[in-house]
């Protein structure tokens, strides 16, 4: 059996793997959640899996604080509030974004929002 590096992470990951492939899929869009031509920002990629699973809202919401958590860990600098500005202000690329979501994914820690 070949070995899959999605097993190796929680549900939360999994919110964030699942975004990472959507926004691949849909295009990277900024200052919107999803544009007309239905690409996605960062966020609105995490929002997008809570509309495919709507008991999702909670784990989607976790997704959005752990990728906050990783942001600020992994950009110093990065003093924003939400996942959202740094889409909009310091993110340059659907690949940048895309693997913002994937790193994310396999943070172990547990995030500090309620």
């Amino acid at each position: 059996m070949l070995y899959d590096k999605r097993w190796d992470v929680d549900e939360v990951g999994q919110v964030l793997l699942s975004a990472a492939d959507y926004m691949d899929q849909h295009g990277w869009c900024q200052y919107l959640s999803r544009n007309g031509d239905g690409n996605v920002c960062i966020q609105g990629a995490i929002e997008a899996m809570q509309r495919i699973d709507a008991s999702q809202q909670n784990i989607s919401f976790q997704a959005l604080c752990r990728l906050n958590e990783h942001l600020k860990r992994t950009e110093p600098s990065f003093a924003m509030s939400a996942p959202s500005e740094w889409n909009d202000n310091r993110c340059r690329s659907k690949e940048q974004a895309v693997a913002a979501l994937r790193e994310a994914a396999f943070v172990k820690e547990t995030c500090p929002c309620p």
